[in-house]
């Protein structure tokens, strides 16, 4: 018997458990395969699987009934999103560590360092 999305919706939101179970694996399957289009770097597959399910749990939460969207249609975009909001942030360099300091060229051009002067000794 195939319970519509609304009425688990309902549920999980009051807190059934079971109504988000069953949410989540009639969404698994698509949750995978957008997973599988993509590349995390310094994860897997299961992270990014993982990623998918948090979309998940973001749509149950922030579904609108009064919208013109279905929940499927809003599922597959928040799930989507998040997929590729993580891979973006894992390709940031931003916690690489920094290139050892080397002197700028604009400076070098700007300000050309003055010539030595000897001191003569008398």
């Amino acid at each position: 018997m195939q319970v519509e999305d609304g009425y688990l919706l309902a549920l999980a939101r009051q807190g059934n458990a079971d109504a988000y179970d069953r949410l989540v694996r009639r969404y698994a399957s698509f949750v995978r395969l957008k997973a599988s289009s993509y590349f995390l770097v310094g994860g897997d597959s299961e992270d990014l699987i993982q990623e998918g399910l948090v979309g998940l749990y973001k749509a149950v939460r922030d579904y609108r009934s009064d919208r013109e969207s279905s929940f499927r249609n809003f599922a597959e975009l928040c799930i989507t999103r998040q997929i590729i909001t993580a891979v973006k942030t894992s390709t940031r360099n931003k916690h690489t560590r920094p290139p050892a300091a080397t002197p700028s060229r604009r400076w070098t051009r700007c300000c050309p360092a003055r010539p030595r002067t000897t001191r003569s000794t008398r």
